[in-house]
């Protein structure tokens, strides 16, 4: 009981104080909230925050729906995390990245970082900011701090203010909204008239694309050959994941209606608990290992029915735009469902996606191919 109460007071006590600095400090800056306009701008700073892969690919939305609503603006952008700043590599629509790592054990010296960062950016003169978290304190003070005309971001709840709108000229409200449709929807209301609503993209090089079609060639992939990708785990937590055995049923089952199927098995470097399943499921059939995301992203291209748990390779595949089948909880938000138009979603009403039947899956695969590929 004292341990509970040392720990809890201080917090309430801490976010008591928050609470009241902040609502002192709006009252001293005021900033005036501003409609979406009717001018173009000519120089745009995007702060991507920290997040999952899934997530991040979710941001890059806003950025291709900014760039084609403003084409002839420059657009910069800040990236906080090493494997996020790949997503945007070759990506036309950016004029310079800014990056800086997030360092969670020594948060002043990564804020005094940021601070001095938004600082010397102020040259650049922007018209706009865009952050895109709806409560993060840091980027929202970020974008002030860069003296830009307008600073926008998300907001949860237009009926109470949150601590970083008070850094904000205006705001979007994200409830009941898809993540990726959020991001192309903020992007929309910022640029009001111009609006040009873009999905997320990824560009590949011409080595990426040539180390896939030489894995294809090697594995004795052949043209008319179906490929089923198949991501049995969830990370680390190997509970929450769809076993390898239940996998191998349902390749079985779906061979029936498919004698070409080929069994690709994808799986990461945080999942080494479950390799000894994944050793028995390979036999025979090809398995991707631990590749770098973007080289995954080409391999997905090949594939004619993706399945997987909720992990930032579903949204990979709906990145590449092939049939994707997500297996989750009934803990998981729909909001974090793949996205697009080639996606199919099956949930149990248990803690365990392991609870679907290996049947049901089988089933919504077969459906799904023979939707998009009648012609197999």
């Amino acid at each position: 009981m004292l341990k509970f109460i040392f720990k809890t007071v201080p917090k309430a006590i801490e976010r008591g104080i928050k609470k009241c600095f902040f609502s002192t400090l709006a009252l001293i800056i005021k900033k005036k909230k501003v409609p979406a306009p009717d001018e173009s701008y000519k120089k745009i700073l995007i702060v991507l925050n920290e997040g999952a892969l899934g997530d991040f690919i979710a941001k890059v939305a806003l950025i291709e729906t900014l760039k084609a609503s403003f084409p002839k603006a420059a657009l910069d952008v800040l990236v906080v995390r090493k494997t996020n700043k790949l997503v945007l590599d070759n990506n036309t629509s950016i004029r310079r990245i800014y990056f800086w790592e997030t360092d969670h054990r020594h948060k002043i010296f990564f804020n005094a970082g940021l601070i001095r960062l938004a600082l010397s950016l102020r040259k650049e003169k922007y018209d706009l900011t865009v952050t895109t978290t709806n409560d993060n304190l840091r980027f929202a003070f970020f974008c002030m701090l860069t003296g830009a005309k307008r600073s926008v971001g998300f907001t949860n709840n237009q009926l109470k203010l949150n601590q970083s709108d008070i850094f904000l000229t205006d705001t979007f409200l994200e409830s009941g909204l898809h993540f990726v449709e959020k991001h192309k929807k903020l992007g929309a209301y910022i640029a009001g008239t111009f609006a040009v609503e873009k999905n997320p993209a990824m560009l590949l090089t011409p080595d990426e694309l040539k180390y896939a079609d030489d894995f294809w060639d090697r594995s004795g992939v052949l043209p008319a050959d179906i490929l089923l990708g198949v991501h049995p785990f969830y990370g680390p937590h190997i509970e929450k994941g769809y076993s390898a055995e239940k996998f191998k049923e349902v390749f079985e089952l779906i061979k029936f209606s498919y004698p070409r199927l080929k069994l690709c098995i994808f799986w990461g470097h945080t999942e080494l608990e479950g390799m000894e399943s994944i050793k028995k499921l390979a036999r025979g059939n090809i398995i991707i290992e631990d590749v770098d995301f973007r080289r995954l992203a080409a391999l997905l291209r090949r594939l004619n029915l993706f399945i997987c748990c909720n992990t930032g390779t579903s949204h990979l595949a709906s990145l590449s735009d092939i049939p994707v089948i997500l297996l989750c909880e009934k803990t998981l938000f729909w909001q974090f469902d793949p996205w697009g138009t080639k996606n199919a979603v099956l949930r149990t009403d248990t803690l365990y996606c392991s609870d679907i039947t290996p049947d049901t899956v089988a089933r919504k695969a077969v459906e799904m191919l023979k939707k998009y590929y009648p012609e197999k």
